[in-house]
């Protein structure tokens, strides 16, 4: 009775050999990426959100990143940094917007983004190091990648 689920067990790990390993295996499908004429479309009803939320210009809300992540997703560099230079933020107000901290790291990450693209380096520092010194009470993934962007603007700085 041993002998045979011995010869059981020699076949299951024959066949588990032929088995492709878990590294081997396809990748899990991802969501695709939306086409760049889909993230155009969103820009204008994204723009009219954000000029339109709060009564302060200069006040973050949270369509602020979102808008900033689209044009840079469309390839809108421009755009994000005409929207950045025209509208300053100077005012957080979490009670009147719903903003939370991530939306703050976001929106300065973003901004940076758009202008080391366009080698507006300063620009691009200044925002990185708001990401960096906005208090958090952990480290957060946007914070670490807006320091490896830091470092790298102030290496192509002249």
């Amino acid at each position: 009775m041993g002998h045979n689920n011995l010869g059981e067990e020699a076949e299951v790990a024959a066949e588990t050999a032929h088995q492709p390993a878990q590294e081997d295996a396809a990748p899990a499908p991802t969501r695709p990426l939306p086409a760049v004429r889909d993230l155009v479309r969103g820009l204008l009803p994204l723009d009219t959100a954000a000029r339109t939320l709060v009564t302060d210009p200069h006040c973050l809300t949270p369509v602020h990143p979102d808008l900033l992540q689209v044009c840079l997703g469309a390839g809108r560099l421009q755009q994000a940094v005409d929207f950045v230079r025209e509208r300053p933020i100077y005012r957080v107000d979490p009670a009147a917007t719903g903003v939370v901290a991530l939306d703050v790291l976001r929106y300065f990450y973003y901004a940076g983004m758009a202008f080391l693209s366009l080698q507006h380096l300063h620009d691009a520092v200044d925002c990185f190091k708001a990401v960096i010194s906005t208090p958090a009470q952990a480290l957060s993934a946007v914070a670490v990648e807006a320091y490896r962007k830091l470092v790298l603007a102030h290496a192509l700085l002249p």
